[in-house]
This record gives structure tokens, sequence and C-alpha cells, in this order.
């Protein structure tokens, strides 16, 4: 029996393993994995390092799941933190006047910005 990608018990050990092969730190990625499982909201993000690393995220998350619209835990708490990515856009090119740069690691294709 295949085990659904969208319970927290199948998709966290999964979007852990995902965020270490990208480069996070076993601490940030345990940190993530334990917001979503305690049901906490993304934080708000401030800076471009953080944009970059919930980019890396959604990016990840998106791959794991197979319905981002379902109403599953994993798949509500991807939603938020993709908010959270497009206000941050909105944000930085209301004070910059421009997207801000790709925040794809080289081997990830992804939206592009202009500086």
């Amino acid at each position: 029996m295949k085990k659904d990608p969208q319970t927290l018990a199948v998709f966290l050990p999964a979007l852990r393993d995902a965020l270490l092969k990208q480069g996070l730190s076993a601490e940030a990625a345990d940190f993530i994995c334990e917001t979503v499982k305690c049901g906490g909201s993304p934080p708000k993000i401030r800076t471009l390092a953080q944009y970059q690393d919930a980019w890396i995220v959604c990016r990840v998350a998106e791959d794991l799941l197979t319905a981002l619209d379902d109403g599953s835990e994993a798949a509500l708490w991807s939603s938020a933190l993709a908010h959270r990515c497009f206000d941050f856009e909105d944000a930085y090119l209301a004070e910059h006047g421009h997207m801000p740069l790709s925040p794809a690691p080289q081997d990830m294709e992804g939206p592009s910005g202009s500086a």
C-alpha cells in the first residue's frame, strides 16, 4: 500500500531530507518541520536570505505534495508559506522598484527578477 504524501507522517521526513539535500542546515530543517507539525504559521519574511530559504522550502514542498488544495495540514502550511513569499516580493517591489533576484539555487529552475 502506497503511503499518502499529504499526511504529516510521510511529508515531514521527506521534507526534512529534501531540505538537507538543498543545503539547509539540520537545525533549520528541524525547525521548519516542527513548525509544520505544531500547526504554526510560517514566519513573516523580512530579508533576502529568509526569502531564499522560504522559496526553497516552497519548491521542495510543492515537489513532495500531490495536491496543494486538498485541505491537508501539509498543503495548508505550504500554501501559507507561498503567500509569505508573495507578500515579500510585493513589498520588495514597492520599496526597490524591481523584484528580488532569483531565489533559486543554481541547479533549481525558478522565477527571476532584475536588479
